[in-house]
């Protein structure tokens, strides 16, 4: 019986507690802990969607809670963590270039510069959006990587030619990367686009693809379309610039792919497809002539790659639903990307060099090409 005596003592402290004011008074303090909390949350959530909020408190919010900044199929994100991990390296990228090249146009603290980083940030929103439908295209077809094979190839890329150090210091320098974060922002991804490119070949589908653009292409020429706007238009080749013009040239100064046919046509004649092992030309003769006693002849060409990856990524951007939560932008299904709900920007988006916009994808080729070797 004596025993019993402490347990009974200790029932009635703990019954006496929660009948106290103590007990109420700490119910109080957690409800309006929480209330606070919540607010909190929709004032962080309304600044970072409506007000555009960035600071250093925002980027480790971000990285902590998984907002998303866009959405593909409604249930697959996209969040502002990852968003802003490019945005950041991207930009640590330009103005890395622009430091070397003593100004070379990439100084993000003028208004104009400030309007540039807009048209980066979006460009970047559109290769999210780009990742996420080829991962999910991939993982219909049975093709799935993990972090840790990313880590894996990642180390081999970095390791190649005992040069861990001087690439590890190029990717903090150039993007302000560590191993993992390379391994995840580009290793990952870039397995995902190669496999999934090799299993479209090899079912067909991108030659498919190839060949419908094609039999487009001959139905607007028998419909009497201008041979320069379709080459415009459609052409895989450089030359689309300048409505698939090349300079003139002999027969044997001919490319490979041309020399075979070209000189068989007749001056304004448009040849039916020619295969190649890369593609498909489709050339107009503009006009034979002779120079310097030797024959010449010049051409447009529209040329057409097999494994246009690109075309079939964007049939499938129209195929899934995108959101993009932002009140800067406007999601256009049927072109595939992001367009500024402000028409001053995007003026000035088509007037931005689209090379110097791209140039960490090639330099991060270049360093992959480099590395790989």
């Amino acid at each position: 019986m004596p025993e019993l005596i402490p347990k009974i003592k200790n029932v009635t402290t703990k019954e006496s507690f929660f009948q106290s004011d103590s007990w109420f008074k700490l119910l109080r303090w957690l409800i309006i802990f929480f209330i606070l909390i919540f607010f909190l949350l929709i004032t962080l959530v309304w600044g970072i969607y409506r007000q555009k909020w960035q600071n250093y408190f925002i980027e480790a919010f971000t990285e902590i809670v998984p907002l998303p900044v866009a959405t593909v199929d409604y249930y697959h994100p996209i969040s502002i963590g990852e968003y802003s991990q490019n945005s950041r390296a991207i930009k640590t990228f330009l103005e890395s270039q622009n430091a070397s090249q003593s100004g070379g146009g990439f100084d993000f603290s003028t208004p104009e510069g400030i309007k540039k980083l807009e048209i980066v940030r979006k460009n970047i929103i559109n290769q999210l959006i780009d990742n996420k439908i080829i991962e999910l295209e991939a993982r219909k077809r049975g093709i799935a990587f993990s972090n840790q094979d990313a880590f894996t190839i990642a180390e081999q890329i970095i390791n190649r030619n005992n040069q861990r150090n001087e690439n590890l210091m190029q990717l903090k320098l150039l993007y302000g990367w560590d191993e993992k974060t390379f391994a995840i922002e580009t290793v990952k991804k870039m397995l995902y686009r190669e496999k999934l490119t090799e299993n479209l070949n090899n079912s067909g589908e991108l030659k498919q693809i190839a060949q419908n653009r094609i039999r487009e292409i001959q139905q607007k020429i028998q419909k009497g379309d201008n041979f320069e706007n379709l080459a415009k238009e459609y052409s895989d080749a450089s030359s689309r610039q300048y409505g698939g013009y090349l300079p003139p040239f002999t027969e044997d100064e001919a490319p490979a792919e041309f020399k075979n046919f070209v000189f068989q046509l007749s001056e304004g004649e448009i040849s039916q497809p020619k295969e190649t092992e890369v593609g498909w030309q489709i050339v107009k003769l503009e006009k034979k002539f002779s120079e310097n006693g030797k024959n010449k002849v010049q051409i447009r060409a529209i040329f057409i790659k097999k494994d246009n990856f690109d075309d079939w990524l964007l049939n499938q951007k129209k195929e899934h639903s995108v959101q993009v939560f932002s009140g800067l932008y406007n999601w256009h299904a049927q072109m595939g990307k992001l367009y500024f709900k402000d028409e001053n920007l995007n003026q000035l988006d088509d007037q931005i060099n689209r090379d110097s916009l791209n140039e960490k994808t090639q330099e991060l080729d270049f360093f992959l090409k480099q590395t790989k070797n």
